[in-house]
């Protein structure tokens, strides 16, 4: 963000003609001067280290997120016909290739307005694949989710409740994987919900937030996990342990709990509702359908009246903000980008082959201390 203005980007990055296994779509795209790159262009800027298996996943997390996003692309895209601009939008986004979308990041800007001044902001892509916006939307969430846990407790530091009530971090683990994470994740929510009763029929309703992990698993189908932070007196937690097993309906099922400062609570649940997807997070299966699963869908779940109310409004002039210039079109922005996605929603695709290398033989990159790499 910065005032007043904020230099374009230009984007001379030359064209390079189809690669082996893959076919050249029908028609003459737009000039190659304003494509925004393949993956063979952007990986010295985009995938770090620039390893030939960090590229198989990129090439493989590609056709597989199109196959997973297919049916729901198809069903906007009908809508889109029927004359919907939102749904254009969101068909046109489903469409666009991965790299596109990390080409086309802070490329755009809108401008907002108060009393006093004028800001122009970096329009992102959003994608949970692009490490800026992921690192940019923990930034957000940590500080908003610190702000609502300060006024939780403020509001109940009362004589009587002062030295009761602690925040708690909550791992909500449980056993089955059906390698369907979006049924994984409903039965996971569902479970929580039963047990959440449970709970406040005992110590009374209790604030708390609530965000959906996906790790890869043991057995390599996706484990649906949940993390949470809640604000809890003292309690017997084996009565919540066995609770949480009824809950499920396995006796695997398992609950931890850990007592933290209103920082940690904050940065604990921040990493997890925005954890991206990446080489070393996920294998490309998995990531391609994490995302399918979680689509649409909130990533942070949150006790009525959690958040603290936002003010858009200026802290110098206290006017409200309002925006005066939209971000220039994506059409006119990655005009490349536009043209092969508006082929695949009219059947036209890439070949690229199978995947590159079998699901089973992908591991997590670690270092030489045993823990993942970071992103």
């Amino acid at each position: 963000m910065c005032e007043d203005s904020l230099a374009p980007t230009s984007d001379s990055t030359p064209h390079h003609p189809a690669g082996p296994g893959r076919v050249d779509v029908g028609g003459a795209p737009p000039d190659a001067s304003d494509r925004p790159g393949n993956l063979e262009q952007l990986r010295t800027s985009v995938i770090t280290p620039d390893s030939f298996e960090i590229r198989e996943w990129w090439l493989d997390f590609a056709a597989l997120y199109h196959r997973e996003v297919a049916e729901l692309r198809d069903a906007l895209d009908a809508r889109a016909r029927a004359g919907s601009p939102w749904a254009e939008h969101r068909a046109r986004s489903l469409s666009l290739e991965p790299v596109d979308r990390l080409a086309i990041c802070g490329k755009r800007t809108r401008v907002v307005r108060c009393g006093c001044r004028r800001l122009v902001l970096q329009h992102e892509c959003g994608a949970l694949w692009c490490e800026s916006c992921v690192r940019r939307r923990a930034k957000r969430l940590r500080r908003k989710l610190l702000r609502a846990i300060q006024m939780h407790s403020d509001a109940r530091r009362t004589d009587g409740a002062r030295d009761k009530l602690r925040w708690y971090l909550v791992t909500l683990t449980p056993p089955g994987h059906s390698g369907d994470l979006a049924h994984d994740r409903e039965l996971l929510l569902v479970a929580w919900k039963r047990w959440r009763q449970w709970m406040w029929a005992r110590v009374g309703a209790f604030p708390f937030a609530l965000t959906v992990e996906v790790t890869d698993g043991a057995d390599g189908r996706g484990h649906v996990h949940a993390h949470a932070v809640c604000l809890l007196p003292f309690f017997d937690w084996s009565q919540a342990q066995q609770e949480w097993k009824r809950a499920t309906g396995d006796a695997r099922a398992h609950l931890h709990f850990a007592i933290a400062s209103h920082g940690k609570a904050a940065g604990y649940l921040g990493k997890y509702a925005t954890k991206g997807v990446s080489p070393t997070t996920l294998r490309p299966d998995i990531a391609a359908k994490f995302i399918r699963a979680t689509y649409g869908k909130r990533r942070v779940t949150v006790s009525e009246q959690f958040w603290r109310p936002m003010l858009a409004e200026c802290p110098k002039c206290h006017e409200a903000w309002r925006q005066v210039q939209r971000p220039i079109s994506l059409g006119k922005c990655a005009p490349f980008a536009v043209w092969r996605s508006r082929a695949r929603r009219d059947g036209v695709v890439w070949t690229t082959g199978p995947p590159q290398k079998a699901f089973a033989e992908w591991t997590t990159p670690r270092t030489d201390s045993g823990l993942p790499c970071s992103a």
